[in-house]
């Protein structure tokens, strides 16, 4: 019974300090993008289908906006730091002839490993299985890539 009690209590906590991890990052993402005019922008390359912008603060990292356009689909990345650490990546592929979105991913993080990540079409993808785990892992390459283009 002890045991039992030990893992409802321990359940709860992190439960709720997910939910306090998930509320601190999408507070943080609101910041980033209300201040986005006050921030360093940096263009890797701009051209009418496509763009990738960093945007930093002291030097510091804070967002990367990557837009990609091809057969009238549109995907849109854009992926967060906080004291140089991804937190957040929203992707959005648009359908530009009916204006409608076609899929949406979101996914947070946190100390470099992915706490959640959803999907429009599967819903919560579990930490467990194998798409979980490729994803954090190719998120965490690019990333790792690109710190030196800024």
């Amino acid at each position: 019974m002890k045991y039992i009690l030990q893992l409802f209590i321990f359940t709860v906590l992190s439960s709720s300090l997910f939910a306090q991890d998930f509320k601190a990052i999408d507070q943080t993402k609101t910041e980033i993008k209300n201040s986005i005019k006050t921030l360093t922008e940096i263009n890797e390359y701009k051209d009418s289908l496509s763009f990738k912008n960093f945007y930093l603060k002291e030097d510091k990292l804070q967002l990367i906006q990557v837009k990609s356009t091809q057969n009238n689909i549109v995907k849109i990345v854009e992926y967060y730091f906080k004291d140089e650490f991804l937190i957040y990546i929203e992707q959005q592929w648009l359908d530009l002839e009916t204006d409608k979105v076609i899929s949406l991913q979101k996914s947070y993080w946190k100390n470099r490993e992915l706490i959640k990540w959803s999907t429009s079409e599967d819903g919560e993808i579990d930490k467990s299985s194998q798409k979980h785990l490729a994803f954090e892992a190719e998120v965490l390459n690019y990333i790792d890539q690109i710190r030196g283009q800024y």
